[in-house]
C-alpha cells in the first residue's frame, strides 16, 4: 500500500500515535508515491524526537531502506545532521556503516563517515563554515557544539567498523574534506575558533586511524603517546609518582602499574597488557582526554 502523505507528515512530526495506528493494519516497509519509506521521513524530522524512529525499528523496518540503490539511507541522514543518538540507534539495529550513496566517481558518492566529516552534503553540494553554522542554528546548536557532535558521530562510526577508504565526493578522503573546512576564512569569532578546534581534532583522529592501518581496532592497539612517554621516563628513572596519604596506605594496589612501566618488563608483554587498559577504547572521551 502507498503510504498516505498524512502518515509521512506524522512520521516527520514525531506523531507516534498516528504512525502506530496506521502500522497496525499496514506494512512497515510500505513507501509513499515517490518510493520513500517512513524511516527516512522519521530521520528528516528527528528534532521532534526519536520515538517514531524507535517504533519503526521495533516493528522490523528495513534499517538500510533506500528509495533507489544510490540514494540516502537513514544513517546517512543522521550523519548529515550529526545526530549522535540517531546514529547509535540505527547502528544498534544493524545499519550498514559503509553503505555508499552514489556511484564513484560522482559528486554525491558518500559513506556515512564522509557525511559526518565534511560539509559536502548528500545532495553533492559543497559548502563552507557558514553553511555549517546555518545548519547548526537550524538544529538549535552552536557551531562549536555542532562540530563537537560531528566528532562524536565519527568516533561511533569508526568503532562500528566504518572504513576510511575514500568514501567522499570524487574519491576525497574525509581528512581532506575537513582540511578544506579548517582552511575556510570565516573570521576569528569564538564559535568559529571552537569549531575549528573540533575539526582539527577530528582530522587528526582520522589521520591517526589511517596511519594505524585504517581500522578502529588497529588504532586502539597502538599505545598512546602519553603511555609511551611515561614508560620512557620510568626507564630513565625520571618518573615520579604523586599520591595522596590515603593512596600511599594502599601502596599494594600501585605495584601492578609500577611493574607494567618497569624497563625490565619486555615490551611485547607491556603492550599486550595495555590492550586491556587503553583510554582510546572509550571513544566518546577521546577529544576531551587527548
Amino acid at each position: 500500500m502507498v503510504v498516505p502523505e498524512a502518515i509521512v507528515d506524522a512520521a516527520q512530526d514525531g506523531d507516534v500515535a498516528t504512525v502506530r495506528n496506521w502500522l497496525d493494519s499496514n506494512d512497515v516497509n510500505d513507501t509513499d508515491s515517490d518510493g520513500c519509506g517512513l524511516l527516512t521521513s522519521a530521520c528528516a524530522g528527528y528534532q521532534n524526537g526519536f520515538e517514531v524512529l524507535r517504533l519503526l525499528l521495533e516493528r522490523g523496518i528495513d534499517v538500510n531502506q533506500q528509495k533507489r540503490a544510490w540514494t540516502t539511507t537513514a544513517l546517512h541522514i543522521m550523519c548529515f545532521y550529526r545526530s549522535l543518538e540517531g546514529v547509535q540507534l540505527l547502528l544498534q539495529y544493524g545499519a550498514d556503516v559503509n553503505r555508499m550513496i552514489g556511484e564513484a566517481p560522482v559528486v554525491a558518492a558518500h559513506t556515512p563517515l564522509s557525511l559526518a566529516a565534511g560539509d559536502l552534503d548528500y545532495l553533492g553540494i559543497s559548502g563552507d563554515v557558514q553553511s555549517l553554522s546555518h545548519r547548526a542554528s537550524a538544529t538549535a546548536r552552536s557551531l562549536g557544539g555542532f562540530c563537537r557532535d560531528a566528532h562524536e558521530v565519527m568516533l561511533v562510526l569508526l568503532s562500528a567498523g566504518a572504513a576510511l577508504g575514500t568514501g567522499g565526493a570524487w574519491g576525497a578522503h574525509p581528512e581532506t574534506m575537513l582540511e578544506r573546512l579548517i582552511g575556510d576564512n570565516m573570521g576569528n569569532t569564538r564559535q568559529v575558533i571552537l569549531a575549528k578546534i573540533e575539526m582539527k581534532l577530528s582530522r587528526d583522529l582520522l589521520k591517526a586511524v589511517r596511519a594505524a592501518g585504517g581500522t578502529w581496532r588497529k588504532y586502539c592497539l597502538v599505545p598512546p603517546k602519553k603511555l609511551l612517554r611515561l614508560r620512557s621516563l620510568h626507564a630513565r628513572g625520571r618518573a615520579r609518582l604523586r599520591v595522596s596519604a590515603r593512596a600511599a596506605r594502599a601502596n599494594a594496589k600501585m605495584r601492578p602499574i609500577v611493574w607494567l612501566m618497569s624497563p625490565n618488563l619486555p615490551n611485547e608483554i607491556a603492550w599486550r597488557v595495555l590492550e586491556f587498559w587503553n583510554p582510546r577504547s572509550d571513544g566518546t572521551k577521546y577529544h576531551t582526554e587527548y
